[in-house]
């Protein structure tokens, strides 16, 4: 075990830096913490004492690659309180032996504070293969050293455990080198809606899985807790994630089970432990197998959690709660499965407010690594709203914009109850104004439920940062499909969201090239995979399944260059852009620098990328097994284009297609197939 003291004394009341309008106090725990090996690392932290109330605390965890480079697999990282209970325990330490005869042993003991975990938040780290700058073999796939992602966890509920001097542990559950960890907390002033009075832990460790009444009995029995005096209302949060994998039952990381949640006795609660969208997740492409569903969570993303209201079932002075997960049978040595869990009780006093819609984030435009996916935009605004009281939230004004620029206001209309939250997709802010870097961007309610009566005003508005989507001029679409064409379409939509191009009917293993004029506008592009694997993925042809491999996506700028490329995705790439009108910086382009040959095997037509190399004409040849050329010509090497070789009239066989500038060459063998 590690223990790191960090004395943290100068405590930044910061509101202009914040997503929020109130004092907002920033308390750093991890700095660059080097988790390199299966191990606990503590730092002792000092948060604000009692006296000042919190509406939110957030928790911001980043991740980076270790100084060594980033590990190659998906570990499992819980952030925890280690709160003392206040009890002393001990162990020895040393043995002396005094004496032999009478025997006579001096005992040195080791005494220590017991302190109880509470979990705040877990994530599983992504195959950092792409991001191992220390070895480049499998390339870097748009990642760098100086790749990091940050997880956004809503820790209000434990605010009286963040106070005074506290310990907060990263535990790093992996067994290789490495990853590093920046944690920091947001606590942001204001009355939270229901003050926490009373704090239990239900489960804190998992454990393997040998059979259901072995897991029940050691791992998750029935507990019951004492309801705190003036207890109004008790919610319970739980955590769990299946690992290991045997081969009878592909549990626990692979196996599609349910988790069931009993309040004294009876079964009130269910999830399903299962995760399909792992295709997209923020951080992608990983180097593993990342795309596959696994049991409640994906590399490279945060652990979801659940929320049971209790509230119900306070009916006495205590609560019984018990956990079961649907019970499997392994197959005897066939490996081990286990699942991680735990679980928190939080009891609460009366309701702070009566009413309070709140701005919960805003996903675009933003520059916050969690809604990468839909950034950097353009387009129709997204924010999430919430209903924080059990007064139900049926409409709402919401303006936004830039922030001191001209804003917009829309009306929201459906029906949330308590703690229910919507995405609300708005149509496209107006942009007059905003300039090139770093811009800020707001959102506000505005008399929701048409009444001015919202109790909690301050969460009424919420401040993002954001930067412009880039500015492309006339583009060339090239899409080279797989073997499962069926699974892909491309698709342009204008800032109302109306499709102004889309194309789907490809054909297998063949290049699709089209170039695109549109009007002044904003647009989303966006190519999707109904199978979820993208064009090209690793485990595919390695595994020999070449016909779901070897596929790519590019848009070339039609003067030269490449403004975006990718293969390995998921199920969707999807990128905004700016057409003329805005005045925004053009997107920066990049010249390949390798010649690529495909499609391989071919039919007929065989197209050579040839970079932009100014080193004269590149001599292109086509040879048989025999070592004869059978077809050459040369082709430019100025500007970056697609040569286009015939082989059609060949007869079908294995053929060298040879490329040659000046003294250096590449070559590749081509199959060359009937249609």
């Amino acid at each position: 075990m590690k223990y790191n003291f960090l004395y943290i004394f100068s405590f930044l009341i910061i509101s202009t830096l914040s997503s929020f309008a109130e004092d907002t106090l920033q308390v750093t725990a991890h700095k660059n913490t080097q988790m390199v090996w299966h191990t606990n690392y503590d730092n002792k932290v000092f948060f604000p004492t009692e006296g000042i109330q919190y509406r939110r605390i957030y928790m911001y965890f980043t991740l980076g690659c270790a100084e060594g480079g980033c590990s190659d697999w998906d570990y499992d990282v819980l952030a925890q309180i280690m709160n003392n209970t206040g009890k002393i325990d001990s162990s020895v330490s040393k043995l002396d032996t005094v004496s032999l005869s009478p025997l006579v042993v001096d005992t040195t003991w080791r005494v220590f504070d017991v302190l109880e975990p509470y979990e705040l938040g877990r994530f599983i780290t992504p195959y950092g293969t792409y991001m191992n700058f220390r070895n480049q073999q499998y390339g870097n796939q748009g990642f760098d050293s100086s790749w990091s992602h940050t997880f956004r966890y809503d820790v209000t509920d434990y605010a009286s455990l963040l106070q005074d001097s506290v310990i907060i542990r990263a535990k790093y559950n992996g067994w290789s080198a490495g990853f590093s960890a920046d944690i920091r907390f947001e606590f942001i002033e204001g009355l939270p809606q229901r003050p926490v009075i009373g704090i239990k832990n239900l489960y804190t460790r998992g454990g393997r899985y040998n059979n259901s009444e072995q897991f029940e009995r050691d791992i998750i029995p029935a507990r019951k807790l004492g309801i705190p005096n003036g207890t109004k209302s008790s919610q319970a949060k739980v955590l769990v994630t299946g690992h290991g994998n045997n081969s009878g039952s592909n549990c626990g990381e692979f196996c599609d089970k349910e988790y069931y949640f009993k309040v004294n006795g009876e079964q009130k609660f269910m999830h399903r432990m299962w995760r399909e969208d792992c295709g997209i997740v923020p951080v992608r492409p990983q180097g593993g197998t990342y795309l596959y569903p696994r049991a409640n969570w994906c590399p490279g993303d945060k652990v979801h959690e659940q929320r049971w209201e209790l509230t119900p079932f306070l009916n006495s002075d205590s609560i019984e709660l018990d956990m079961n997960i649907e019970s499997y049978t392994n197959q005897v040595d066939g490996g081990n499965s286990s699942h991680n869990i735990s679980s928190t009780v939080f009891f609460y006093g009366s309701d702070n407010y009566a009413f309070d819609a709140e701005i919960n984030t805003i996903i675009a435009p933003s520059t916050h690594s969690e809604h990468i996916n839909y950034n950097p935009s353009c387009g129709q605004a997204i924010v999430v709203i919430r209903n924080n009281a059990h007064t139900p939230l049926t409409s709402t004004k919401i303006r936004y914009g830039a922030l001191d620029g001209k804003m917009r206001t829309e009306i929201w209309r459906g029906n949330l109850a308590f703690e229910e939250m919507d995405t609300v997709y708005l149509p496209s802010p107006y942009w007059d104004g905003v300039s090139m870097g770093t811009n800020q961007f707001i959102a506000e309610l505005v008399t929701p439920n048409q009444r001015y009566s919202d109790e909690n005003k301050a969460n009424d508005k919420y401040i993002s940062t954001f930067d412009l989507a880039p500015r492309w001029e006339p583009f060339r679409l090239m899409l080279r499909t797989n073997g499962y064409p069926q699974e892909n379409k491309l698709t342009i939509t204008n800032e109302r969201g109306e499709v102004v191009w889309e194309k789907s009917d490809f054909e297998a293993n063949r290049n699709f090239i089209e170039d695109v004029t549109l009007p002044s506008g904003c647009y989303e592009l966006l190519l999707s995979d109904e199978g979820n694997d993208g064009l090209d993925w690793w485990v595919y042809r390695q595994t020999g399944q070449t016909a779901r491999a070897n596929g790519s996506f590019r848009v070339f700028k039609q003067s030269g260059g490449v403004y975006a490329l990718t293969s390995d995705f998921g199920n969707e790439f999807r990128m905004n852009f700016i057409v003329g009108q805005m005045d925004v910086q053009e997107a920066p382009t990049e010249m390949s620098v390798d010649f690529e040959i495909f499609p391989n095997p071919t039919s007929g037509e065989v197209n050579v990328l040839i970079p932009e190399l100014n080193e004269g004409n590149a001599n292109i040849e086509v040879f048989d097994m025999l070592g004869r050329s059978v077809l050459s010509f040369i082709t430019p090497t100025d500007i970056e284009h697609l040569a286009l070789i015939d082989i059609s009239e060949l007869m079908d066989n294995i053929y060298v297609v040879k490329v040659t500038v000046g003294n250096q060459s590449v070559s590749e063998n081509i199959l060359k197939i009937a249609k």
